[in-house]
């Protein structure tokens, strides 16, 4: 089956992030390619900051008969 990758980023103006915010809604986005027939590989996470504020870019690679759009 093929490989696809979503993205999802999030950035916080006062430099600290709303860990339990961004968990649901991740959770929220793992549910719904789930529910689209997606089993999920991996999730990874990176973060850096740039001239106005931090940012985590989430990557969710999953398998699919084709892309997800969500």
């Amino acid at each position: 089956m093929p490989v696809f990758v979503q993205l999802w980023c999030t950035c916080s103006i006062s430099g600290l992030f709303d860990w339990k915010k961004d968990t649901k809604q991740l959770n929220d986005m793992l549910k719904k390619l789930q529910e689209r027939g997606a089993r999920i590989i991996d999730v990874k996470a990176t973060m850096t900051t740039s001239e106005e504020s931090p940012v985590i870019t989430y990557v969710i690679i999953y398998e699919a008969p084709a892309p997800i759009e969500i």
